[in-house]
């Protein structure tokens, strides 16, 4: 659907018609909405290549209110991308060698825990650790930059941001079950934990929240302080993004995990 007929299915906030607004006078492109029921996460986006005529938002069941600051988050993303010429945009991405060094990293340092796994199921469920995992690693910096650009330049729309994040929240915390720990490797479960510890310590700092309160037992806060301390104060755009993704990524030691390919190189990535 169009901007219009989304508009007409759904009671936004002036503000985020406001930002919807904004991208296409900053990129020229329209922006398709197409809901999916099935969606693993409540929206994501794809961001129009130049060869493309429109971004892609795709949306779930969200409640009212809380799609204004899905949508608002989402443009965040087309805006950081579309603030840098287009051969400066980069995306991160995954082939075969890259999986295969993840896996010999998770089997290295897991061999007993994973040869406890059936391997019809090791079959499925590795593949949707790393992929979650790097994500999460490319996304997190970027996302406390875009919720701190949200906070600061539409106050109007912190109750639906307030809302939204914590919804976030609760499931980021519920990573640090004790089970989880038993059933994950431990790389993924430390470095997970860890990246969710900085993330959430640099919005309340921002918000004036206290979501790292639940972290205070969190084994690798030492990790966590070091992710935190990689993220800087002041935003420097897309290109910094992509910086502090690396030394997230070097601290980690993920590094080779995934790799940086020119933007219009990909067709079908979604943030």
């Amino acid at each position: 659907m169009n901007l219009n007929d989304f508009l007409n299915r759904t009671d936004l906030h002036k503000s985020t018609i406001k930002i919807l607004k904004l991208i296409h006078e900053k990129t020229n492109k329209e922006i398709e909405f197409i809901y999916d029921s099935k969606l693993n996460v409540d929206a994501k986006v794809t961001v129009a290549r130049s060869f493309m005529d429109r971004h892609i938002i795709f949306f779930g069941d969200v409640k009212k209110g809380t799609i204004d600051h899905l949508i608002a988050h989402e443009c965040g993303h087309i805006l950081r991308y579309y603030s840098v010429h287009t051969e400066k945009r980069m995306i991160p991405m995954t082939n075969n060698q890259s999986y295969q060094i993840a896996l010999m990293d998770l089997e290295r340092k897991n061999q007993t825990m994973l040869q406890r796994i059936p391997p019809e199921v090791k079959q499925k469920i590795i593949p949707f650790w790393i992929s979650g995992f790097i994500q999460q690693l490319t996304n997190l910096p970027v996302d406390y930059y875009i919720e701190t650009w949200l906070f600061n330049e539409y106050p109007e729309l912190r109750e639906f941001q307030v809302n939204s994040i914590n919804v976030s929240y609760l499931r980021a915390s519920q990573g640090l079950d004790p089970q989880i720990k038993k059933r994950v490797p431990d790389l993924l479960y430390k470095g997970s934990n860890a990246m969710n510890y900085a993330y959430f310590k640099k919005l309340d700092r921002v918000m004036d929240t206290d979501y790292c309160h639940i972290y205070r037992k969190f084994s690798d806060r030492k990790l966590g302080e070091k992710l935190f301390n990689l993220i800087n104060d002041h935003d420097s755009g897309f290109e910094s993004d992509i910086t502090t993704i690396n030394n997230w990524a070097d601290e980690l030691k993920v590094n080779k995990w995934f790799s940086w390919i020119p933007f219009d190189m990909n067709q079908e990535s979604n943030i």
